[in-house]
């Protein structure tokens, strides 16, 4: 989203006499951006819903947190920065880069880290809180060669993986995905250097779309489909069982089908979370309950219901399949392997 397209969403008109969404924004840096992008994305998601979003202290996220968050929030949403966690590792501060205060500096971000970890605690006891850690590189201090992580890069990020740990740990407490924000934030597209040195904001306004984005879908997150039908030749299994027989398909590395397998794979672990998968096939049931029998197949044959095997309309198949699992087409979807 570009930062004209979230002010066009913010001027539409919100719905008559909805109640508000009430979010506090939590982060070291002056908003601005942020605040903008985070605002439209929930207003998209909540279908039109007002949002109004309130922020913390500037300059002390620790601080502002443990003062406490406003009592009507909906929901919070923390950004983390290194700043936020040492001043002398942002670029507004002077004198903190000299190799006799690293170990110093290590030390604060433990204890900076302790203190967020028991405001989130409380915070989370009974409202809803997502977190992104810290997502701009670390100043450029180091005392080996730039292709080599050191001592100190390496203790600061084994300090954020602690704290990580223990925030997914916190019931009400979310974390967003730092693999899904590398994927649509490239890390050399974060850091704005002269927006921060002159307005205290450091991102780059794609950057800061992606992470409002991933916040308000964690906020917000979308209902989860209940099921998924699939259909077996070329998709579960590479091959028409029908025309080459059981032997003639596969789904493994020897026979050139590595893709169904993990796809296969994919699915057992869909039925292990509680997703409904069914299967839609154009096929003759005895040869499809003999493939289903072979003791290398990755997904279990108990994980499919109902099997709807046969010479008919797919349309029918799947329409009998919704009726047995009484949900909505729009509950569900469809998958290939292609």
């Amino acid at each position: 989203m570009k930062l004209i397209e979230a002010l066009t969403v913010l001027r539409r008109p919100a719905i008559p006499e909805a109640v508000p969404f009430r979010l506090h924004l939590a982060c070291g840096f002056t908003p601005l951006d942020l605040k903008t992008f985070l605002t439209a994305h929930l207003r998209i998601a909540l279908d039109g819903r007002p949002v109004e979003v309130t922020t913390g202290l500037y300059g002390d996220l620790a601080a502002g947190l443990e003062r406490g968050v406003p009592q009507d929030s909906s929901a919070i949403a923390v950004v983390l920065e290194w700043a936020d966690l040492d001043a002398r590792l942002g670029l507004r501060a002077l004198g903190g880069w000299r190799v006799s205060a690293l170990d110093d500096i290590v030390r604060v971000v433990g204890r900076t880290l302790k203190r967020l970890v028991a405001s989130l605690t409380r915070i989370a006891a009974g409202t809803p809180v997502a977190v992104c850690l810290p997502t701009l590189p670390l100043p450029p201090v180091s005392y080996v060669h730039r292709a080599q992580a050191d001592l100190w890069q390496t203790s600061l990020r084994f300090a954020i993986e602690q704290f990580a740990l223990e925030v997914v740990a916190l019931p009400g407490c979310r974390l967003v995905s730092r693999e899904r924000l590398d994927t649509v934030s490239p890390t050399s597209e974060r850091l704005d250097l002269r927006t921060d040195l002159a307005a205290g904001f450091p991102y780059q306004g794609p950057h800061a779309s992606a992470v409002a984005g991933l916040l308000a879908s964690l906020i917000v997150p979308r209902v989860p489909k209940k099921g998924l039908i699939t259909d077996l030749d070329d998709t579960l299994w590479l091959g028409i069982v029908g025309e080459s027989g059981v032997e003639g398909i596969g789904w493994t590395l020897e026979k050139h089908a590595q893709l169904h397998g993990l796809y296969q794979q994919l699915l057992q672990s869909l039925a292990d979370t509680g997703v409904l998968l069914a299967v839609a096939s154009k096929n003759e049931p005895g040869i499809v309950e003999e493939a289903f029998g072979h003791p290398d197949l990755q997904l279990s044959r108990e994980a499919l219901w109902p099997m709807e095997i046969g010479w008919g309309l797919k349309s029918e198949a799947v329409g009998r399949i919704l009726q047995s699992w009484n949900i909505g087409p729009e509950e569900i979807g469809r998958a290939s392997c292609r």
